[in-house]
């Protein structure tokens, strides 16, 4: 990663922040070992060719939904092919046909898109199907394709392909779930601008005619697995992350009456629990750097750390240049949060990075015990 000359910026508070030239980008973490429960019952073909009609008799099963005969598959938009890239750089896997029958561990195909299927599915052979076609428009959309994307390359790389199951062993089948689910987890932690807020779109779905959606044994294991890296300060709400008994709508200025969106606040929130669980849960490792990881966005508020895998980790974006929401949220801090006139999106993200700000310093001095004091 190529870094410039780095100022410091001392501001009121004792809010210790610093003001980097660095864009915010990839991170390359090292490969962990993921396993299955379930390894020993593994039953691999005698080579991969042994795979083609199988892998193919299930991508028919699937077309056959589309109720469509003459649908075909396409690649995945470049967007979701980015979030594949990434989930596979943090796991150390790379593109490419199998040439022996333990390439599943280490080997996946680009994603196909399948028009008319309202699900998503892994098959041997590294392949996985979706029905998603949307541009993801910025970063912050983007958390649940990282969730969706990483939990089907779990089923890849775990070989839950090629376990045996008739459909009679129902705690093997949500087992393999909880595992896939658990493979994503572990990769949206490596990944810098990737949030757990993207668990909880996909918690909220109810079961669907095709398997889509959580069941409530898979929704209670994330749920137990997120909340923990926080140490008690996460709750939930309606599949809605709340901090310290805090909802996205408690967060705004009251001077200022500024609100903010809730998968904003939500992936704040994740972030939260992945700097508590890491031990960085401070003003001192939070920077605003400039951000060019989409359309949208132009800078970040960021946790750096050599404890943090890959060494930041996001807390939030802002459509405004590092300089305009510095300039917003000093104001803030040396007028003693009195009103701005006009509110432009420079204001509103100093206003959100202010709020941000608060809880982490609250964090700092009164770790999980009370509600903190927004304004």
């Amino acid at each position: 990663m190529a870094k410039s000359s780095v100022k410091k910026v001392a501001i009121v508070m004792s809010i210790a922040s610093v003001f980097c030239g660095v864009n915010v980008t990839d991170n390359v973490a090292s490969a962990e070992i993921h396993e299955s429960r379930y390894k020993n019952k593994i039953v691999l073909p005698k080579s991969p060719s042994d795979w083609i009609a199988p892998t193919q008799k299930i991508i028919n099963e699937a077309i056959a939904k589309t109720n469509n005969p003459n649908v075909k598959l396409v690649p995945a938009n470049k967007d979701i092919l980015n979030v594949q890239r990434r989930v596979m750089e943090v796991n150390g896997l790379s593109y490419g046909d199998f040439t022996s029958v333990y390439d599943y561990k280490t080997k996946v195909q680009p994603i196909y898109y399948l028009e008319g299927y309202d699900n998503s599915f892994a098959t041997g052979l590294g392949k996985i199907i979706t029905g998603e076609k949307n541009r993801i428009p910025d970063t912050y959309d983007m958390q649940y394709y990282y969730y969706l994307f990483g939990h089907e390359i779990g089923h890849c790389v775990l070989g839950h392909m090629y376990i045996p199951d008739n459909g009679s062993d129902s705690m093997m089948h949500e087992n393999k779930e909880i595992e896939a689910n658990e493979y994503s987890l572990d990769t949206c932690a490596k990944i810098g601008e990737c949030s757990w807020s993207g668990f909880y779109k996909e918690l909220a779905k109810p079961i669907g005619p095709h398997g889509e959606g959580n069941s409530v044994f898979e929704k209670d294991a994330v749920n137990k697995y997120i909340f923990s890296k926080g140490k008690g300060v996460l709750s939930s709400e309606n599949n809605s992350l709340t901090y310290k008994g805090l909802h996205y709508t408690d967060l705004y200025n009251n001077v200022q009456d500024v609100k903010f969106g809730e998968k904003i606040v939500t992936y704040a929130f994740a972030q939260f629990a992945f700097a508590i669980d890491k031990g960085v849960m401070s003003t001192k490792n939070v920077y605003l750097e400039d951000f060019n990881k989409d359309s949208i966005n132009k800078s970040a508020l960021v946790f750096r750390s050599p404890s943090i895998q890959g060494g930041y980790k996001i807390i939030a974006m802002f459509a405004g240049k590092k300089e305009d929401v510095q300039e917003a949220y000093n104001k803030l801090i040396e007028t003693n949060n009195a009103k701005f006139s006009g509110y432009v999106p420079a204001v509103k993200n100093g206003c959100f990075m202010y709020v941000l700000m608060r809880l982490i310093k609250d964090y700092e001095e009164n770790g999980v015990n009370g509600t903190p004091k927004i304004y």
